[in-house]
């Protein structure tokens, strides 16, 4: 009772709130995080999933993990008030951290709990093990990213990443023949699972790299060729379900790589940059929603481009970003992907206010930096 009045009485301040303080927006973030529920552990925030044309409560770690990601990234900008509610937030998330790692190694991570009927939670699907699946490196990228890991997990991690690439015994089938050959890192741990590629994926794991300062080898090496291939050939703004299928959209795709640009301190995506800025201008003359603007919006902010100064936050409804698109056909061939993905039968979208919220503070923030800067 406690997470669903909360929840909906933010859902319905969101709005209003969009002009109030940065302070204002963080402590709404918080008040979003669990204290006591019978379905979510506390710390998570709530996140729901469309299934079968019902929204569904769903207890994953992504989203918890991906506010923190962003509210982290702008910690160098708070104040110490601001600070104080960061702290608070990041301990009450990553204490729920070991419980998505695999107890015996502690260094890949799943979207779930790991353990028995805990996938696809509120539906059948839970009842039936097939329906399980393995640990990835999306969501082991993010909480290494924002947790508290050792050194020695974070190097056990790199070498785990290492064994799960495209190589050519096991080729990748679901992605261009341009891009079959790149050696670059899997989005998934399973064992007996296809390689996958996305482009979303591979900047949160360099990302991650970058913000644990670890040294990079070849294999990140190659994935950053392959990163800079598909922006060479546009196929993050021509056919952005087939390089990210996990996320889907240009202007999603746009703002990873922007975050991948922010974090890099050893300029070595200085070739990756010039094409997320071409990629913000080119989708900022679209007619996009207003959350697609704010994802590049912040984009922009994030490589030093001009902010949009006509940016209205009161249009931005809570609840209508879909930032992340589960997809159950993302390793098929790829003839099959583009015959059944469009009419997106196989996939589940969700939504999640605390990390809308997050995305409205970023934006705030960074616009009062680029300000100070330019003034």
């Amino acid at each position: 009772m406690h997470r669903l009045f909360v929840f909906i009485f933010i859902g319905f301040i969101s709005v209003g709130t969009r002009s109030q303080s940065i302070d204002t927006l963080l402590t709404e973030v918080l008040h979003f995080q669990v204290e006591e529920d019978a379905f979510y552990a506390s710390g998570l925030v709530p996140t729901q999933r469309k299934q079968t044309f019902v929204w569904r409560e769903d207890d994953n770690i992504f989203f918890t993990a991906s506010t923190l990601y962003v509210l982290q990234s702008l910690s160098p900008y708070f104040n110490k008030y601001q600070d104080s509610i960061l702290t608070n937030f990041e301990s009450n998330a990553i204490q729920n951290y070991p419980n998505y790692c695999q107890k015996e190694w502690n260094y890949t991570c799943n979207f779930w709990v790991p353990a028995p009927q805990r996938h696809f939670p509120n539906s059948l699907y839970s009842k039936f093990k097939r329906f399980a699946i393995p640990d990835d490196f999306d969501d082991t990228s993010l909480l290494l990213a924002t947790g508290d890991f050792s050194k020695k997990q974070l190097h056990l991690a790199a070498q785990k990443l290492l064994m799960h690439r495209n190589w050519p015994d096991i080729q990748i089938k679901s992605t261009f023949k341009r891009y079959r050959p790149f050696e670059a890192y899997s989005t998934w741990v399973g064992k007996n699972m296809p390689v996958d590629f996305d482009i979303c994926v591979h900047a949160n794991i360099l990302a991650m790299k970058f913000k644990n300062e670890m040294p990079l080898n070849r294999a990140d090496t190659i994935t950053l060729d392959l990163i800079e291939s598909i922006l060479s050939h546009e196929d993050h703004l021509k056919h952005p379900q087939i390089v990210s299928p996990h996320y889907q959209k240009s202007e999603v795709i746009i703002y990873h790589l922007a975050r991948l640009v922010q974090a890099d301190p050893l300029n070595l995506t200085r070739n990756i940059k010039p094409y997320v800025a071409m990629g913000v201008q080119a989708l900022r003359k679209e007619k996009n929603s207003n959350w697609k603007q704010l994802l590049l919006h912040n984009a922009g902010l994030m490589i030093g481009l001009k902010p949009c100064s006509d940016f209205d936050f009161s249009q931005l409804k809570p609840g209508k970003l879909r930032f992340f698109v589960a997809n159950f056909t993302s390793v098929n061939r790829l003839w099959l992907r583009r015959l059944t993905e469009p009419l997106g039968i196989t996939e589940v979208p969700y939504r999640c206010q605390a990390f809308e919220q997050a995305l409205v503070i970023e934006a705030k923030v960074l616009q009062q930096v680029h300000c100070k800067q330019n003034f």
